[in-house]
C-alpha cells in the first residue's frame, strides 16, 4: 500500500483521497476505510461529493451519478465497515457484517469472462450502490474464506489505517512503507537514548 496518491485523476487533488491499493473489492474496502488517515491534513479525505467521485473513478466505477445523500451514506458505511474490520474475533465481525448485509441487501451476479465465471456484486449504472454491494460482498467472502486473519490495522501509532495482509505468514504490522520507516526511526532513537543512559 502506498500513500503516494491515486493515479493521474486523483494524484493532483491535495485534499482528496490518499490511498490506492487496487480496484479489487477488498482493496476498495481498505482504501475506503483509509479515507480517514490520522497522519494526513485533513484527516478525513471524504468530505465533499467531488472526493467521492474521485474515489469512485479511481477504483474503476463511473463517477456519476452521485446523488444527494450518497456522501453521508458512504461516510456512515465507512465507520460500520471499520467496526467489522477491527472486530476482536470472527463472531463479532460476522454479527456486524450480517447486520450490514440485512440492511443493504447486496445483489450477486454471475459474470462470465475469458477465464470462466465469477461472482460480482452491484450494478455499475448506480456506482455508489455498486461499490457498497462490492465491498459488502467482498467482506462476506473474505470472512468465510479466511476469518479475520488477514484484516490488519497499522500499529504505527498514531496511524490506524487498515490493510489486507496477503503475506504468507500473516506477519505484516504496518500499512505502508512510511509507517514502517517511522517505526524503525523511532526504535533507533529509543535504542540511542537507552545506550546513552547506560554509559
Amino acid at each position: 500500500m502506498t500513500r503516494l496518491g491515486y493515479p493521474s485523476v486523483m494524484g493532483e487533488q491535495p485534499d482528496g483521497p490518499l490511498f490506492f491499493t487496487g480496484d479489487d473489492p477488498m482493496s476498495v474496502t481498505a482504501d475506503l476505510l483509509n479515507t480517514i488517515d490520522l497522519l494526513a491534513t485533513p484527516a478525513d479525505r471524504l468530505t465533499e461529493q467531488r472526493h467521492l467521485r474521485l474515489f469512485l473513478e479511481g477504483h474503476g466505477y463511473p463517477a456519476r451519478p452521485v446523488r444527494t445523500g450518497d456522501l453521508g451514506t458512504v461516510s456512515r458505511l465507512r465507520e460500520q465497515l471499520r467496526a467489522v474490520w477491527q472486530a476482536d474475533d470472527l463472531a463479532i465481525a460476522a454479527d456486524r457484517l450480517n447486520s450490514l448485509l440485512t440492511r443493504h441487501r447486496p445483489v450477486p451476479r454471475l459474470r462470465l469472462g475469458p477465464d470462466g465465471a465469477d461472482v460480482e456484486f452491484g450494478d455499475r449504472s448506480a456506482p455508489v450502490r455498486a461499490m457498497i454491494d462490492d465491498v459488502l460482498g467482498a467482506l462476506l467472502q473474505e470472512l468465510a474464506a479466511h476469518g479475520t486473519a488477514r484484516l490488519g490495522t497499522c500499529v504505527g501509532d498514531p496511524c490506524r489505517c487498515v490493510f489486507l495482509d496477503r503475506s504468507r505468514n500473516r506477519a505484516r504490522r504496518y500499512c505502508c512503507e512510511i509507517c514502517t520507516n517511522r517505526a524503525a526511526a523511532a526504535a533507533f532513537r529509543r535504542r540511542e537514548r537507552e545506550a546513552r543512559r547506560s554509559r
